[in-house]
């Protein structure tokens, strides 16, 4: 049984493309690889609360095989590739969505391709709508929304990663939840590994200096 929609608007996260290969084809063009999203990762300060994606969160809707593109940019002309054409290919694993895009040989898929092998480009953004979700509040007052079902309908390779708006995702909050974060009264976030998460040091690290940047720019 599916579970029950939480919400139907579209959302977006950025976050830096992680394993991402870049290789040159027998007819000039280039394949770009590597993961979008990351599972069981810490996003930064969403605006009250963090986030994180569960294991398993895109396994229905991989399997119903959905018309994903792959854009630069969020672009629509600029589209890159789209998995009904069999020119993007997203699997799942246990790190999170991997993506293989057999670029265009265009101008702007060999300019992406050399953007990406010198390192000027190297994040990702996907467009989702959530399906089910959870919120919680750990022992420091830390909130957290972990997404455990979405549909997923984009895959963009973008130079500057944007922190979204939060109306969306708060839809769907406990009511107490969404009145403590739009009452801007939550506990601030601290730069320590919530209970729900299982992080490494390198990545409690990441989201320190992330917190950090964002109080300095707020």
């Amino acid at each position: 049984m599916n579970p029950k929609p939480t919400t139907n608007s579209r959302e977006y996260r950025s976050s830096v493309m992680r394993d991402v290969r870049v290789s040159k084809n027998d007819d000039g063009s280039n394949t770009v690889s590597g993961y979008a999203v990351l599972y069981n990762s810490l996003s930064v300060d969403l605006g009250g609360f963090v986030e994180t994606i569960a294991p398993g969160a895109l396994t229905r809707t991989l399997a119903d095989s959905p018309d994903v593109l792959c854009l630069r940019d969020h672009q629509v002309e600029l589209l890159l590739g789209r998995t009904i054409s069999g020119t993007l290919i997203l699997t799942e694993d246990s790190i999170g969505l991997n993506f293989v895009c057999q670029l265009p040989n265009t101008t702007t898929g060999n300019d992406l391709a050399e953007s990406l092998r010198r390192g000027d480009i190297d994040s990702c953004s996907f467009g989702f709508s959530c399906a089910n979700d959870t919120w919680t509040q750990d022992a420091q007052g830390c909130v957290i929304r972990c997404l455990l079902d979405i549909d997923l309908f984009e895959v963009s390779v973008v130079s500057f990663p944007a922190y979204p708006e939060t109306s969306a995702a708060l839809r769907s909050a406990p009511i107490e939840i969404r009145s403590q974060i739009e009452s801007h009264n939550a506990p601030p976030i601290p730069p320590v590994e919530p209970s729900c998460i299982t992080a490494n040091t390198e990545q409690r690290q990441r989201v320190t200096l992330r917190h950090r940047l964002l109080s300095l720019n707020g």
